[in-house]
């Protein structure tokens, strides 16, 4: 018997995915009209400059391809693309053979690493002045921001990312720093307050005459037969009594921490394959738009926009062009299929102009008054947020280019690279080919028994000559050609034109001069030569990371959410650097390149530098040089670490202790304190003052001269003025400390000369005083 089932109605809403509410979420946010008129606007500004465009794209294609020694290579038509002329020989593309794939002597590589090591042996500094000298918190601000520009250096491997830069320089026109704020649990948490309201059992009492509250009554206990209890007096009707009690469920604000992640800046660097601007401009802030494209796997943007995952796919075409020319040159155009381009664009709020419909105009300038940042992977759009170009984007300004589109400082070894292949490939064929080529009369030698006999010196084969002639006239040697000796001349000049057009002369990298003498002052005179060029570049590099560092120092302080400190070497130790919110209130004026004027100074040159100040061995250069806080800086410069320098331990030492003062308080010495009369000072409670004497007492083992300069550099110092104030007894602690070395140091210096004295005395006759003394 069949059962019948009632029918279930389908509700009128089915619950939505997780996925889908976020897109409709998504679509609420950014309209499609405004979505269409961000990409139409910046697809207009690129399609007027993609001419242009290309053409600078094969450049630096081509010097990035010649930079990884890939120089065998022909530009095709066909492909747009640079092709190995391996590749032409075997599809005959070209009319080749393989003897015009000649070796190659990278050059430019040479020259270009050269160029890199003398600008990036020092990283250029940075110095803040306050706004106000007269006032102290522009004043501590100007130094909280020389600490948070160390510490974003140090988070960030800024040595490497300045190499880098100087990298993308010498094969591309400029180069492009961005900085941002990134949260993430790795960089550590701390815990910040919040209130919230949180339900709980609270507990009324009230008058059980008049009913008035007696919650802010103070109770009185009594006790009845062993049982204590609470009695109130009423402020209203005077009654005294228990009061009726009644528990009520309400909510309370409470004080409780989450652990929010900390935050580092980020800094990145990219070249003008990967961001553009415009060709015509002379200065960032004359650009509408900035536009930075890199790949990524298709799963980065599947997994940061899950609600877009069916229309993120990999393996587009979207502009292949531009996707070709950020591959690794050693691929030759083969791309991942599983690729997708992430095009992060900026435009600024007059860039809104261009859109015609005023309604959208308006809306853009309404959401995004200082400019907008918006993401699209492939052609699809994936989010847009206030945001400003100047905030984040810091890019190189050649002093020898009217726009920011320089010429990249390969070029012109480009030519020079060619023509030494060439010169390298005639001298190597001429080599090879030089082994004369003999004839011979077919009949004159036996060829079956000369090709069974070995080839060894001193041999004798059998050979016929013809009839009427001599033996030599049936063999005939072809000259070959000699290479000329103008081939040597001219890789030489070749050389010579090298450093001349790049600057990389052999006094950067430590190379012999040739055709000179030798001598100290031509070394001194070809630095000279390579600093003037060089140093045009090394001061654009010095105001291009100021620049950068202090936008990347005010986002930081503008995100620091508490108190921050680093690890900075000091000797052989380590002292903490603390960055403190309370030091960031006031404003940073002029902000200085410290080094712009000046090229980097390599070790080997702080060491002569070093040396040559020995030399002239005056006693106030010596006592800068041989400063306790000089001793781990002369033990680097020496080159190893395990030579023992006089003075390095006992200063290590000092640093330690000074640690352990900081965190104490100085102690009763157990003698009191007496005024100049010797009599007991007394204290404002009544009672004789005990002396004080710091909490690490000094040793025999230690140097009081030594220990004594590592505390006053200290205390000087501004961890030292910080402790001062916010540390005062930790302070006073150190100073006591550094004080008490000195009083030793004095004590035993006078017992010395006591005995100096005395010993001077007993050789002059034992009562008799030593010469030129008064009596």
């Amino acid at each position: 018997m069949a059962i019948d089932i009632p029918a279930v109605p389908l509700p009128e809403i089915i619950a939505k995915t997780h996925e889908e509410l976020e897109y409709e979420q998504y679509e609420l946010e950014y309209p499609e009209e405004l979505r269409k008129a961000l990409m139409d606007l910046i697809q207009s500004f690129e399609v007027q400059q993609k001419t242009v465009r290309e053409s600078h794209i094969i450049e630096w294609k081509q010097l990035d391809y010649y930079w990884q020694g890939l120089q065998n290579i022909f530009w095709s038509q066909t492909a747009q693309d640079f092709r190995p002329y391996e590749e032409a020989l075997r599809n005959g593309d070209l009319d080749l053979s393989e003897d015009d794939i000649g070796r190659i002597i990278n050059i430019y590589r040479a020259f270009g690493e050269s160029i890199v090591a003398g600008l990036s042996s020092t990283l250029p500094g940075v110095r803040y002045a306050p706004d106000n000298a007269d006032n102290p918190d522009d004043i501590s601000t100007a130094k909280a921001y020389g600490k948070i520009s160390n510490l974003i250096n140090v988070h960030n491997n800024a040595q490497i990312i300045f190499i880098k830069s100087l990298f993308i320089l010498f094969n591309q026109s400029f180069v492009a720093l961005y900085n941002y704020h990134k949260t993430d649990p790795e960089f550590g948490t701390i815990k910040t307050p919040k209130h919230e309201l949180v339900e709980q059992e609270i507990e009324h009492v009230s008058c059980a005459g008049c009913g008035e509250s007696l919650d802010e009554v103070e109770p009185e206990e009594n006790e009845f037969e062993g049982e204590i209890f609470n009695s109130y007096d009423c402020p209203t009707c005077g009654a005294s009594g228990i009061g009726e009690t009644e528990t009520v469920i309400e909510p309370v604000l409470i004080k409780t921490y989450d652990d929010c992640p900390k935050g580092r800046e980020i800094l990145e660097v990219y070249g003008p394959l990967n961001v553009k601007v415009p060709f015509y401009i002379s200065d960032i802030k004359s650009s509408p738009y900035l536009i930075l494209e890199t790949e990524n796997h298709v799963s980065l943007g599947k997994a940061l926009f899950p609600y877009l995952r069916n229309k993120i796919r990999g393996g587009s075409t979207y502009q292949s062009y531009e996707k070709w020319a950020r591959q690794p040159s050693e691929s030759f155009g083969s791309t991942e299929a599983d690729l997708c381009t992430f095009k992060r664009v900026w435009l600024r709020p007059w860039a809104f102009q261009m859109i015609e419909e005023e309604d959208m105009r308006n809306e853009l300038l309404r959401r995004y008054p200082k400019g907008v940042y918006f993401l699209v992977i492939d052609d699809c759009f994936a989010e847009a947020v206030e945001e400003s170009i100047d905030d984040h984007w810091t890019l190189t300004q050649s002093p020898t280019s009217l726009y920011i589109h320089a010429a990249p400082i390969g070029r012109p070894l480009r030519d020079i690279q060619d023509m030494t292949n060439d010169m390298y490939n005639l001298t190597l064929r001429t080599i090879l080919y030089g082994i004369p080529m003999t004839f011979a009369e077919s009949n004159a030698i036996d060829w079956d028994k000369f090709s069974q006999s070995p080839s060894e010196p001193g041999m004798v084969y059998p050979a016929k000559a013809q009839q009427g002639q001599n033996i030599s006239g049936s063999f005939h040697t072809v000259k070959t050609a000699t290479l000329s000796q103008e081939v040597e001349r001219f890789g030489e000049r070749l050389n010579s034109a090298g450093q001349f057009v790049s600057g990389a002369f052999p006094s950067i990298y430590g190379g012999t001069i040739q055709g000179g003498s030798g001598t100290y002052k031509e070394y001194e005179s070809s630095r000279n030569q390579a600093l003037q060029r060089l140093s045009l570049t090394w001061k654009m590099l010095n105001i291009w990371w100021k620049d950068a560092s202090f936008k990347s120092a005010k986002e930081y302080a503008r995100n620091l959410i508490g108190d921050e400190s680093y690890a900075k070497r000091a000797g052989d130790s380590y002292v903490n650097v603390w960055i403190k919110r309370a030091e960031l209130q006031g404003k940073v004026g002029e902000v200085e390149a410290e080094s712009s004027d000046q090229f980097p100074v390599t070790e080997n040159q702080k060491r002569e530098l070093i040396l040559n100040f020995l030399q002239m061995k005056s006693p106030q250069i010596e006592s800068v040089v041989f400063h306790p806080e000089n001793i781990g800086l002369i033990t680097r410069l020496l080159g190893f670490g395990e030579l023992y320098v006089p003075g390095n331990d006992q200063r290590n030492k000092q640093l330690v202790e000074n640690l352990t003062l900081m965190n104490s308080e100085p102690m009763p010495s157990g003698e009191m304190e007496l005024d100049e009369l010797g009599q007991p000072i007394i204290g404002p409670d009544g009672q004789p003052q005990m002396k004080l004497i710091s909490s690490v007492p000094i040793e025999e083992v230690d140097n009081d001269g030594i220990h004594y300069e590592t505390v006053q550099a200290f205390l000087v110092s501004d961890a030292g003025q910080y402790l001062k104030v916010s540390n005062p007894a930790g302070y006073q602690n150190v100073l006591m400390h550094g004080m008490e070395h000195q009083q030793h140091m004095m004590m035993v210096q006078m017992q010395q000369a006591q005995q100096a004295a005395m010993t001077q005395g007993n050789e002059n006759g034992g009562s008799n005083p030593p010469p030129n003394s008064t009596s």
